[in-house]
């Protein structure tokens, strides 16, 4: 078939990521692409953390018409986002990482039409600090691919401590201060497969959930976080919620200090954050669009 000029389609595959090695399965959804539509098709393999970043910067230099497929978990996402979510150009989200949230916030294919916005950079769906979210990021890949999910569960153990966080939080004019074991900005109906936030599904958005730090350390904190982890995460929230010890807010516009910064999850990624950062929600267009794990699973 003749070929349509002008578009590039990149495929930027993680091939680390995920239960199962699924570059053959990426690979033939490309072919197909190329034989049935003509298209002007490459693959490529990302080598490292931050190398789909380092791709799609070079690819970008080329001034080149291009649509890129994100092919790995969220993080692989992100990379690809952070290139191009400003310059106009057609994402398509391929998910077939292990936990693949982006991915699980509608049934079949559907638009990510606004992202997560701090410190000059997105974020698709979580940018969080504290208790349990190096667990996004530090979690081996190839103990991911061996046990899949039940990575992430072990990996509860090795970081089961108390967090003491400094921060002043402003959000949509009132102003929230002291010390946090978790502070959460969350743009999807669940995290860590925990389908906590109910409320996304009605209204959207980015949510802020606070968690004040324990008045004790080791064991004697961990027990005083028991109740507050697990009202949040496996009782959750159908709506705005507020008590001495968690906060769980819609936010238009906010604002974090933490004294001497701070190392955040974003996406499954670590990021350090500067000092002080403001989050908000910024709309995408063309909006990203996202092929369902399901209908990724189903593809020969």
């Amino acid at each position: 078939m003749r070929r349509r000029a002008s578009m590039k389609h990149i495929f930027i595959i993680n091939p680390t990521a995920g239960k199962t090695d699924s570059r053959q399965k990426i690979y033939d959804m490309a072919e197909s692409l190329r034989q049935k539509h003509g298209l002007d098709v490459q693959c490529i393999l990302t080598k490292k953390q931050g190398h789909a970043t380092e791709l799609a910067k070079k690819l970008c230099e080329t001034g080149e018409a291009l649509r890129f497929y994100a092919c790995g978990g969220d993080g692989t996402l992100n990379s690809v986002v952070n290139m191009y979510a400003d310059k106009e150009t057609k994402i398509i989200y391929v998910p077939s990482g292990t936990l693949n949230e982006c991915s699980k916030n509608a049934d079949g294919h559907f638009e990510i039409r606004s992202l997560g916005h701090a410190d000059e950079k997105y974020f698709t769906y979580v940018l969080a600090t504290g208790t349990f979210t190096p667990l996004g990021y530090n979690v081996d890949n190839k103990l991911k691919r061996k046990i899949k999910a039940l990575a992430y569960i072990l990996g509860v153990f090795k970081e089961l401590k108390v967090y003491r966080i400094p921060a002043k939080i402003c959000a949509d004019g009132k102003t929230q201060k002291g010390e946090y074991s978790l502070i959460m900005a969350i743009k999807s109906k669940q995290c860590f497969n925990l389908k906590f936030n109910r409320a996304y599904k009605k209204t959207g958005g980015i949510y802020l959930l606070t968690i004040a730090a324990p008045k004790h350390d080791k064991l004697l904190g961990l027990i005083e976080l028991f109740f507050p982890y697990f009202r949040a995460f496996f009782i959750g929230f159908s709506k705005e919620y507020s008590s001495k010890r968690i906060k769980f807010l819609k936010i238009n516009n906010a604002n974090i200090t933490i004294e001497g910064g701070a190392t955040f999850c974003v996406d499954g990624e670590k990021r350090d954050m500067p000092q002080s950062f403001d989050i908000a929600e910024s709309g995408l267009n063309p909006p990203i669009t996202v092929i369902s794990k399901r209908c990724f699973d189903k593809l020969q």
